[in-house]
């Protein structure tokens, strides 16, 4: 990043794709780019280039510079807006021909990979959102429709659903998760909030454009307006307007299909989290319990205040049997040393942890228990540190080590949301203290932090849902946590990908998407068949009305055994011909009289 000015990329540089389906759709990019350059040289010669150079080398450079000039920081997404970003591609879209608009499409895209991406496809989907602009800034037909797509601001913004389209696909073939649909999240999460910044980049800059455009009405040719290819023929107007249509509603039905079944989707998985978390909240207080066993036990004091450590390890043999909970106890004296311990199997003087040692620190000043988490390996997962008073003061403090098995029993029903799905506990102090993972232990969570709060149902409990975008897996989580005020101050935390709710989405909106798609393409296929019962009498018609104006056959050839218009048309037409054909007879008839009798008067 230059001074925050240019640009939000930490490295300046071009990266290949890392996967196969990366080099796939580079190869595609290539190949289309290639189609377009062949397609619009047939059209459009080089030398129109050369013409306009300054033109084009400008707005390439300007292009360049624009892709990433100011970018502005949003909270709400990883991804920054550029407020002039696309102003000199949209420029050249206004006036300059399809090839040179590619070019500065290129640059503008050179600049978006060096800058932020650093990935090449940049390059050629800002050169087709390019094409795209120009095609609708300077397409010359007739119509409301055609002239609201010849507006800037118009063009401009659905130019940039492109580019919003293209990022998502790429996001998705260069995902380390491979084509899955962690990398479907990945993809439709990144798609979606670059949708909402280019959208408003492409309003922006079309404003700009238009700007441009009245203070230099000059620059932009003006052109002769043609009728559309669809107005050329009934046929194709029809099903060009089915097309139109069918696509336009197929779009919006599949939008609210998926965000619907999305949405019962992230109830049915927010349900089942709620469930489980509920069921591992409900044996926290038992482990609690037996946790306090520990501090019920020293009644005697003196038992592990005395000199003799045989007496205080009885003492800690009695609180072991007592308790399957504790795997090793040790008292622990003001100097940070042991004075005893019981721990079966080990035979060795057993090392406190230096999580254990500051915890220790804080018991002796403060005289208040304290629950110690560890993430080594060399020492059980969690600590129940207790002390023991004398006329008010802690004269040493007894260890109790839980079994990692007692922990893992605590989260086992919270991990079995979803394979990938992770569940935990966190105490009072908002310390992770059973995890999984045992380097998260002694980790603080903080619910809704930096994500997105989902409702839910209460049911006069604190609990609640949110997801949010985890940058270690680039992947978005939905989380639950639950505590229970009145049976203890621990919250379940149960943490699941957001890929679980696209899979169950996908399994609840495909039956649907597959009927409309089949609706469509059946319907697609009766319009076609009724429109060529609709278009072949007309053309029958014209014909016949072009031959009779030839002075062809005025033999009647419609023959419509139909009862609709058409058909009365084609009657009509028919009748038509026969009495303009009865009365060419009467005339050629009256014209041969006419001519035999003025024959006679001259002879």
């Amino acid at each position: 990043m230059l001074g925050e000015l240019w640009g939000t990329g930490n490295l300046f540089r071009l990266a290949l794709p890392d996967t196969f389906l990366g080099y796939f759709l580079l190869l595609i990019d290539i190949i289309f780019l290639a189609a377009i350059l062949l397609h619009f040289s047939r059209k459009t010669s080089f030398n129109s280039i050369f013409e306009k150079w300054q033109w084009v080398l400008g707005l390439s450079l300007a292009g360049f510079i624009t892709s990433q000039l100011l970018p502005i920081p949003l909270p709400f997404t990883n991804q920054s807006l550029t407020p002039f970003s696309v102003f000199p591609l949209l420029l050249a879209a206004s006036f300059l021909n399809p090839l040179a608009v590619l070019i500065v499409g290129a640059a503008t895209g050179l600049g978006q990979s060096l800058g932020q991406t650093n990935q090449l496809f940049d390059v050629f989907h800002f050169a087709f959102t390019g094409l795209l602009a120009a095609l609708l800034l300077q397409q010359p037909f007739i119509g409301r429709l055609y002239h609201f797509l010849r507006h800037p601001i118009v063009s401009g913004s659905i130019s940039m659903i492109l580019p919003a389209f293209l990022l998502g696909l790429s996001t998705l073939v260069i995902s380390e998760a491979g084509f899955s649909l962690a990398a479907l999240d990945q993809s439709l999460y990144t798609s979606n909030n670059a949708l909402l910044l280019f959208l408003f980049e492409g309003f922006i800059n079309g404003v700009l454009v238009l700007i441009i455009l009245k203070w230099l009405p000059n620059l932009r040719p003006r052109q002769t307006l043609i009728p559309s290819p669809t107005q050329r023929s009934l046929r194709r107007q029809l099903i060009g307007n089915f097309l139109a249509f069918s696509i336009f509603i197929t779009i919006v039905v599949m939008a609210v299909v998926f965000n619907l079944s999305i949405s019962v989707s992230r109830r049915l998985v927010l349900n089942q989290m709620a469930h489980n978390a509920a069921i591992a909240s409900s044996e926290l207080p038992d482990f609690q319990s037996e946790l306090e066993r520990l501090v019920d036990a020293f009644d005697n004091t003196t038992l592990f205040t005395s000199s003799n450590p045989v007496e205080a390890e009885v003492s800690l043999e009695q609180i072991y049997n007592s308790s399957l909970l504790y795997n090793q106890l040790i008292v622990v004296n003001k100097e940070l040393t042991i004075s005893a311990q019981y721990a079966p199997g080990e035979p060795e003087k057993l090392q406190l942890s230096e999580e254990e040692k500051l915890a220790l620190n804080a018991v002796f000043t403060t005289n208040d228990r304290k629950i110690v988490t560890k993430n080594s390996s060399s020492v059980e997962g969690l600590s129940f540190i207790v002390p023991v008073m004398d006329d008010g003061e802690t004269v040493v403090a007894v260890i109790g080590r839980v079994t990692q098995l007692s922990i893992n029993n605590l989260i086992v029903g919270i991990q079995g949301v979803t394979t990938d799905g992770v569940g935990f506990i966190v105490n009072e102090e908002g310390q992770v203290i059973a995890h999984p993972d045992p380097t998260m232990l002694n980790a603080y969570w903080q619910d809704e932090e930096n994500g997105r709060s989902l409702s839910i149902e209460t049911n006069g409990i604190k609990n609640g849902a949110y997801q949010f975008y985890e940058s270690k897996s680039n992947t978005r989580q939905l989380v639950y946590y639950l505590q229970e005020d009145h049976d203890h101050k621990w919250t379940v935390v149960v943490s699941t990908p957001y890929a679980v709710v696209l899979d169950l989405s996908l399994d609840i909106g495909r039956p649907l998407l597959i009927i409309l798609l089949v609706v469509v393409i059946a319907s697609f296929i009766q319009l076609t068949y009724q429109s060529q019962g609709i278009t072949e009498p007309i053309t029958e018609m014209v014909t016949a009305s072009k031959t009779m104006a030839a002075g062809g056959n005025w033999t009647p050839s419609i023959h419509a055994q139909r009862d609709d218009e058409i058909g009365q048309l084609s009657q009509a037409f028919s009748q038509m011909q026969r009495s303009m054909k009865k009365r060419l007879n009467d005339l050629s008839l009256l014209l041969n009289v006419s001519s035999d009798v003025s024959t006679n008067i001259d002879l």
